[in-house]
């Protein structure tokens, strides 16, 4: 199947969908396109699925969503999205995934959201990107995930999310990056996991934090990195880890940390930093 939309374009659900792919489909969107879904909708796709966006699009969710995705799926994104959930939304992917993002988005999450990955994942981020989210979040990694963030992205958390990997994560951040986390966050690795910073990071943390790391962990910082804790946090290491920091670090800390390191840690500084 093969769809163009090639001028403005406005979908509104208001009653129970259900969208089964099986065939290999082909969306082009070069128009503004506004969808609103204010009823559950079910998506499940076998087959292989290319979208490419080139205009913008606004995506409003007010009702369940349910995604399956089994089979190889690209999405490229040339022109501002914004994508607002307000209502419980469920992604499984079991098949390979590729998102290239240069245009601006913006993704407001406002109720449950659950993700699970087991089938590898590639998000090229080469634009601003804004993340809000007030509800609760639940992702689960099992397969092996890279994500380049080359542009600037800002994460706002403000409802418990909880992160599980356990398979190979790669994260190369190049760009601004603003991390603001005021709501319980649990983070459990038990994959190996590269981390490389090369550009700006401000991390804030009002809110209890809980790190598990039982497996290889490589974090390479070569640009400035700030990190604020107000909030206890909890850190478990049971599994080698390398820090590599290159460039100034400033973290500062006014409440109750404690760290278990049961394995080998390995810190490299060649540069100043600052423990307040």
């Amino acid at each position: 199947m093969y769809i163009v939309v090639s001028c403005p374009v406005c979908i509104v659900v208001s009653c129970p969908v259900c969208i089964v792919v099986s065939c290999l489909v082909y969306i082009v969107v070069s128009c503004l396109v506004y969808i609103v879904v204010s009823c559950p909708v079910c998506i499940v796709v076998s087959c292989p699925v290319c979208i490419v966006v080139s205009c913008p699009v606004c995506i409003v969710v007010s009702c369940l969503v349910y995604i399956v995705v089994s089979c190889p799926v690209c999405i490229v994104v040339s022109c501002p999205v914004c994508i607002i959930v307000s209502c419980p939304v469920c992604i499984v992917v079991s098949c390979p995934v590729c998102i290239v993002v240069s245009c601006p988005v913006c993704i407001v999450v406002s109720c449950p959201v659950y993700i699970v990955v087991s089938c590898p994942v590639c998000i090229v981020v080469s634009c601003p990107v804004c993340i809000v989210v007030s509800c609760h979040v639940c992702i689960v990694v099992s397969c092996l995930v890279y994500i380049v963030v080359s542009c600037p992205v800002c994460i706002v958390v403000s409802c418990p999310v909880c992160i599980v990997v356990s398979c190979p994560v790669c994260i190369v951040v190049s760009c601004p990056v603003c991390i603001v986390v005021s709501f319980p966050v649990c983070i459990v690795v038990s994959c190996p996991v590269c981390i490389v910073v090369s550009c700006p990071v401000c991390i804030v943390v009002s809110c209890l934090v809980c790190i598990v790391v039982s497996c290889l962990v490589c974090i390479i910082v070569s640009c400035l990195v700030c990190t604020v804790v107000s909030c206890p946090v909890c850190i478990v290491v049971s599994c080698p880890v390398c820090i590599v920091v290159s460039c100034p670090v400033c973290i500062v800390v006014s409440c109750l940390v404690c760290t278990v390191v049961s394995c080998l840690v390995c810190i490299v500084v060649v540069v100043l930093c600052v423990l307040l």
